[in-house]
Order: structure tokens, then sequence, then C-alpha cells
């Protein structure tokens, strides 16, 4: 390494090459900055359903003269490890995405047994609706049917109704 010659000049450039190795910023060789960072967010939990809802729609495809024989029916099943309430007074059939008001009246229907509010863990409820497509479809075209209870959907079931 050469010395420098000494001068005010030299003792400027002395105190600016001080400076910075003493802030970290030189070391005489290139080295990437490190950079710490400390807003990053923890790893998402996945949380599992508290129920998983399947629904029946028999047949899926149906003419208007039929229509009427259209039946639904579903099963709900408690998969956590704690007795609960599914909502089912509140479940709701979706037809392409919207709440059929007359299903809701058919399901608000009827007797229930206890485990309709308490429902135990492992423990399943089946409903069946026979012949209610009248009362849910009026016309022809094709039907996307899903149930909605507790905020959970059921799988899509398809329905083709013909003229």
């Amino acid at each position: 390494m050469r010395a420098m010659p000494s001068g005010p000049s030299n003792a400027l450039a002395i105190a600016v090459l001080g400076s910075l190795a003493l802030a970290g910023c030189w070391t005489g060789h290139a080295t990437p900055p490190t950079i710490e960072t400390h807003d990053e967010k923890p790893p998402r939990r996945t949380r599992t359903k508290p129920i998983d809802i399947e629904l029946r729609v028999d047949p899926t495809s149906v003419s208007m003269a039929n229509l009427a024989k259209l039946g639904t029916s579903y099963t709900v099943t408690n998969t956590s490890t704690e007795t609960l309430d599914p909502q089912l007074d509140h479940a709701e059939l979706l037809i392409n995405g919207s709440a059929s008001v007359n299903w809701g009246n058919t399901n608000g229907n009827g007797a229930r047994e206890p485990e309709w509010y308490k429902l135990p863990p492992g423990a399943t409820l089946h409903r069946d609706y026979d012949e209610i497509g009248d009362t849910i479809l009026f016309e022809p075209g094709d039907y996307t049917l899903q149930i909605r209870a507790s905020g959970i959907l059921s799988s899509a079931v398809h329905v083709h109704v013909s003229p």
C-alpha cells in the first residue's frame, strides 16, 4: 500500500475515508449491504372447516313436465372436536349464487332433534326434501345449487332443466 503525502487536502481525504470506514460504508472491498426487516408477517395458519356439508339433487337433469319430482337432500357432519350449533335454521339453498326463499321456508319447517342445535364431534345430520323442484326452479335453464350453513358452502351441484 502506498503512503499518502501529507497536507490539508490529504487530511480531508483521510477524514472522509475514515468516516466511511467507521460508518461501515467502506471496507476496502465491495460487500453487499445486509438489510434486516422486521415487518414480515407470521405464517398464516390454515383453519379447518368445523362442518362439512354435502348437497345431493336428484335428478340433475329434468324436464319442466317432471320438475316437481326433483328433490334435494343434504348431510352436515361436525368435523371439529367440540359440540357445536351448525345453525341449520339459517341454512340457505343458493341457486346461481342467490338464496332461495321457498327452500328456506321448507328447511325451517318440521320437528328438530337435539343434534340440530348441538351436533357432537363426528356426528352427522341428514335432511331429505322430496319433490320440491317446482318450488325452487321455475323455468328451463342450467342451474348451480349449493347449501350454505355457518358460513360454509357445500360443493356445487349442476342441474339442467329442459323445456
